[in-house]
């Protein structure tokens, strides 16, 4: 079975639905905090999949800078995906002549932190135990 990315719109939205009410990690709060309408402001909003399961989201925002988000569901951690959502969002922020990408990640999780790093992300502070990077593209 292959993974496949599929674009978040007002037309699935319950798909998106779906992966919150999935996703038990304290370490993503990013819906805790607003509403699903925040896709409208968003650049772009995937989830992988594999046929009828998710497996992670993704998504660039602009607010006021543009900013990346992921979260992996915890039975799919460690195996890649963090980094396959990663490359996809990397590369639609350069076709897009994105040229800056900031995230923010509890200090707690280290494998985000692993993963931020691998792929060029430079830490730029911490904040109330939240830390924040950012890759010029």
């Amino acid at each position: 079975m292959t993974t496949e990315f599929l674009q978040i719109n007002q037309k699935n939205i319950h798909i998106l639905e779906k992966f919150i009410k999935l996703n038990t990690s304290e370490n993503f709060t990013y819906y805790k905090k607003r509403t699903k309408e925040v896709i409208n402001n968003h650049i772009v909003t995937v989830i992988l999949h594999k046929e009828e399961e998710i497996i992670g989201y993704g998504h660039l925002d602009y607010e006021e800078k543009v900013w990346l988000g992921i979260c992996i569901l915890q039975k799919y951690t460690r195996q890649g995906y963090g980094k396959k959502i990663m490359d996809f969002l990397l590369k639609e922020a350069k076709n897009k002549k994105i040229k800056q990408i900031y995230l923010s990640f509890y200090k707690n999780n280290i494998i985000a932190y692993e993963l931020y790093k691998k792929v060029g992300f430079e830490s730029i502070s911490t904040k109330n135990n939240v830390c924040y990077m950012v890759k010029n593209l």
